[in-house]
Parts: C-alpha cells; sequence; structure tokens
C-alpha cells in the first residue's frame, strides 16, 4: 500500500493505527487492502487512474444509499464533513466496513436465499440520482459481437461464433422492462454468509440503474457447474458440466416470494440466461471462446421455469 496514504486515513479519517491485512485481488490498476485499525476492520479501494469522478461518486454512493434500507451489504466509512471518497493524485480512494463471514456454500436454501436476496435489492426504490448502469443489452452484445468477429479459424470455434452472432442479431430489445438497482456479477464469491446469519452482497463497483431480470438471469451461473466450479466449491459430482434444475426453481422461487416478475419479463427469461452467458463467452488470454461456457449456455437454451 502507497504510505501516503497513512497522513491522509490520519486526517481525514480520525485512523491513527493501520496494519494492513492483505492485498485483494483486483482487475485493471484498482488496489483494495484489508486494513485492522482501531476502528475495525475496513477495505481501502483505492481506484484505477483518471475514473470519472462521477463513476466514483456512484461506485461508493450506491453502499450508502442501499445501507438506508438496512440492505445487506459493506457499510461506507465517511471522512471528514460527511464525505464518501477523497482524491488521491490522479485517483480516488473510499473505505467501508470489511463484512465478516465465508462464502456460502452452495444448495437448494442457499439459492433460494439468493433469489430472496435480489429481489430485495430490485424492490429498493431509485431515482434520478443513481447512475444509469450500461450493463445493458445494446452495450453488451456489441462488445460481444466484436470478440465473435475475433474468433479462431477453426471449425469449432466458427461454429459456436456464427451460432451466437445469429442469437445477438435475434436479441429481442429490453426496453419496457422494469429498471431498478442491479448488482451486475451476484456469483458466489461476491456472496458471504455474514456472522450476523445474514447472506451479504459485496463488490459492487459495476452496480447501477439497469434492468433486474439481468441480475436474475445469473441463474445460468449459479445452477451450472463446470469441474473447477465443483472444486472450488466443495460439490460433488464427476460431470463435464452440472446443470441443477432443483437448485435453478428454488432461486426463482426465493425471488418471486419477495419480487414476483413480470409478464413481460417472464417472456424474456431464456434472453436474460443467455445474456449472462454471453458476457463471459471470451477467453482474453487465449483470444477464443470458452467452449465450456458455449455449452452449459446451450443446456439451458429456451428455458422455461416453472412459474409458481
Amino acid at each position: 500500500m502507497d504510505m501516503r496514504l497513512l497522513p491522509l486515513l490520519r486526517a481525514q479519517y480520525g485512523i491513527e493505527s493501520v496494519q494492513v491485512l492483505r492485498k485483494f485481488d483486483t482487475n485493471g490498476q484498482r488496489e483494495a487492502y484489508l486494513l485492522q485499525t482501531e476502528q475495525g476492520r475496513l477495505v481501502l479501494k483505492v481506484t484505477d487512474p483518471d475514473r470519472p469522478e462521477e463513476v466514483v461518486r456512484s461506485d461508493i454512493g450506491i453502499l450508502d444509499y442501499v445501507a438506508r434500507f438496512d440492505f445487506p451489504a459493506p457499510r461506507p466509512v465517511f471522512a471528514r464533513e460527511k464525505r464518501l471518497y477523497l482524491p488521491f493524485e490522479n485517483r480516488f480512494f473510499y473505505l467501508y466496513r470489511f463484512v465478516e463471514g465465508k462464502t456460502p456454500v452452495p444448495s437448494a436454501g442457499m439459492l433460494c436465499a439468493c433469489g430472496a436476496l435480489l429481489a430485495a435489492l430490485h424492490a429498493i426504490p431509485v431515482d434520478n440520482a443513481a447512475r444509469k448502469s450500461l450493463y445493458r443489452p445494446p452495450y453488451l452484445l456489441d462488445e460481444v459481437k466484436g470478440w465473435l468477429l475475433d474468433a479462431p479459424d477453426n471449425a469449432e470455434q466458427q461454429h459456436m461464433a456464427q451460432d451466437m452472432l445469429a442469437m445477438i442479431a435475434e436479441f429481442p430489445s429490453f426496453e419496457g422492462l422494469p429498471e431498478g438497482l442491479i448488482h451486475t456479477d451476484p456469483y458466489f464469491v461476491n456472496l458471504l454468509d455474514g456472522v450476523d446469519g445474514r447472506l451479504y452482497l459485496i463488490d459492487w463497483e459495476d452496480a447501477g440503474i439497469s434492468y433486474p431480470l439481468i441480475d436474475a438471469g445469473y441463474i445460468g451461473h449459479l445452477s451450472t457447474f463446470l469441474p473447477h466450479d465443483r472444486a472450488n466449491l466443495g460439490l460433488a459430482g464427476d460431470e463435464a458440466i452440472t446443470w441443477r434444475p432443483d437448485w435453478a426453481q428454488a432461486f426463482l422461487d426465493g425471488y418471486q416470494a419477495v419480487r414476483p416478475l413480470t409478464k413481460l419479463e417472464q417472456e424474456l427469461f431464456p434472453w436474460a440466461v443467455r445474456l449472462n452467458f454471453l458476457i463471459y463467452i471470451w477467453e482474453w488470454n487465449e483470444r477464443r471462446i470458452i467452449s465450456e461456457n458455449y455449452q452449459r449456455m446451450k443446456i439451458l437454451e429456451g428455458l422455461r421455469p416453472i412459474w409458481r
């Protein structure tokens, strides 16, 4: 951690004692650290260079906003004059309280709780001050299309690319769907079983106002598993791809109990599932389509849940 931050923590947050417990893995040039302080365990985030201030304001501001509704997420720490973030050279930094807990083990009950948690987020009222997220089909699919056009020139990769390009060409508009706060990445690594017994959502940097159906479509990632997923999550099974429709239904039951999906959301649900696989279809280092994610998407092709 850049030691030049210490006097800022002292002057602006009143933090005298700082011990860096660990550095978190992050994407890009942003940095995140777990600190032990006299105020408890805190997470310090330093943004990417030149990240726009209005985006930073939204990144940390959303934690302050959901806290007003007692939503289980990290709580921001205010600096002097109730400031949520501070400048640091060509960056910004902010603090929030570390959530004590552990990654949940997937089960039908856990998926039901996850569905209810996301529905509670999507039911929070929003105003015009919240950031409108770019996490919408036109923006996302335009990026995916660029990847697919760059797919390797072999039969398997080209077959998958052409199938998905046709899918993108047919992708329906999400205009007219309800909008609300979405998380954008409600995967197991961003969920915590808190020591207080609540399920928490963490890592909110890409959150904002978009279509809740996109979050709900994450059901495909939450109920299909590859061998390395099973190893990381401690799940049984020896299939190339494990598909748990019972867990998917548990997720939907939990979601619908809190926020029933509209008729149009139900109709477009299979497309939200596809969208979430398309976003993670590209392997950047090797510049190829991830065939396993394509296969997972095809397993759930045309998924029509049982609406209870």
